[in-house]
């Protein structure tokens, strides 16, 4: 199941909550516990990057990169590199998280690999005198001054300025991203930012550091797993759970239910005066109608300007009822098209008595209406796709009959 944008963020909270209670009580954990929290963010990070292969994602495997190097980099490095890789690694997060996917052997994939590469030998160097000889020593210290510096508003904290200034910006970046977006990888790279920022104030080397770090590749891995079933069970366009997700859920079905089937009415010919942009409008409109169909009914798309509707345990009244009234809340609400380069005529009188437009200075308002055929699954041995099939003949009765309507099959 797809948790939507908020629930997702609901639920890193409940995972940060537990981490924060293990991190402050760290000391109190059992010695086989605190060992393999030892162990663990590197192994999640390697798991993590095995599964974000598998399922040929990039920006997550760079993301998780940077783990076992938070990991096992900070607890040997000095305060200058210490104070440096806590500027840095948020970063290097950010620019994986708000980048775009572009493939992993590509060179998009070998920019983002040499960026991590040019952080750690960036870091290395601190302990040399290269950056004393190419700045100056006073330049330089006064660089060293500022990435170590605290924050002046608080001492409680114990990170540099800025280190904090980044998390701060960070975290809000990628909060208006989750907000904007609602993918479940949005979710994954706030959730596993924050817990790293949990781990930086935890000071590592400490187990709570270790807990948290650990936490950033768990939130990835299950943010990564939520994305992928997006990918192979959501339509893009709509958001409504494609045709495999219909099969799948039909498994489920008990001895009782209805399948009902949407079709837009006229779509081809609206498609062809108004442009596919917002022919993809109008089907956004429907299948945003199609989730609160009421009555217990679940919406997919079946595909093109098709849709089904599933009736778990319903008899072929309760569903007909419930589709009429989802016939008739798309048929009452108008579809305004506003379009500057739209054409100055329909073309011909079919298709201005089919999408039936009335023009409004720069907009047009349209009714959008859909014919939908419903069946009930009869006898004990029937299968989903026989009902599917009187379903879909139902539809074509609807239309011949003048379409707007519902009928039974």
């Amino acid at each position: 199941m797809l948790l939507p944008p908020l629930r997702q963020f609901m639920l890193v909270l409940l995972l940060l909550l537990p981490a924060t209670w293990a991190a402050l009580n760290a000391s109190t954990l059992p010695k086989t516990v605190l060992e393999i929290v030892a162990w663990a963010p590197v192994a999640l990070a390697l798991t993590g990057a095995a599964v974000c292969l598998w399922f040929h994602r990039a920006n997550p495997v760079f993301a998780l990169a940077l783990v076992p190097v938070f990991h096992e980099f900070l607890p040997t490095a000095t305060a200058d590199q210490k104070a440096a890789t806590l500027f840095i690694l948020p970063i290097l997060w950010l620019y994986f998280a708000l980048s775009e996917e572009r493939g992993l052997l590509t060179r998009w994939g070998a920019m983002k690999a040499g960026a991590i590469v040019l952080g750690l030998i960036l870091l290395t160097l601190m302990n040399s005198g290269f950056y004393p000889s190419l700045f100056g020593t006073e330049n330089w210290d006064a660089l060293l001054e500022s990435l170590r510096s605290p924050p002046t508003w608080t001492y409680s904290i114990h990170l540099p300025a800025l280190a904090v200034f980044v998390f701060v910006l960070g975290m809000i970046a990628l909060t208006v991203r989750l907000m904007k977006r609602g993918r479940p990888m949005d979710a994954g790279y706030l959730g596993g930012f924050l817990a790293l920022a949990g781990a930086a104030i935890q000071r590592p080397p400490s187990s709570g550091a270790d807990i948290f770090t650990a936490l950033a590749a768990i939130i990835l891995i299950f943010a990564l797993l939520q994305e992928s079933y997006r990918m192979a069970f959501l339509d893009e366009l709509t958001e409504l759970p494609g045709r495999r997700a219909l099969f799948g859920d039909t498994k489920k079905l008990g001895k009782r239910y209805c399948v009902g089937m949407v079709d837009v009415d006229h779509f081809k010919s609206f498609n062809d005066t108004w442009g596919h942009d917002i022919g993809d409008q109008v089907l956004r409109m429907v299948a945003g109608r199609l989730q609160q169909v009421t009555g217990g009914g679940k919406a997919y798309r079946y595909g093109g300007e098709e849709f089904t509707v599933l009736f778990p345990s319903q008899d072929i009244e309760t569903a007909f009822k419930h589709l009429d009234q989802l016939r008739q809340s798309i048929a009452d609400r108008p579809f305004v098209i506003r379009s500057p380069d739209r054409p100055t005529e329909l073309a011909g009188r079919k298709t201005q008595k089919q999408v039936r437009g009335q023009s409004t200075g720069n907009t047009q308002k349209t009714a959008i209406t859909v014919s939908i055929g419903v069946a009930a699954r009869r006898y004990k041995h029937e299968e989903f796709d026989d009902v599917m099939k009187r379903s879909d003949k139902a539809l074509y009765k609807a239309k011949k009959a003048g379409r707007n309507r519902v009928a039974r099959g």
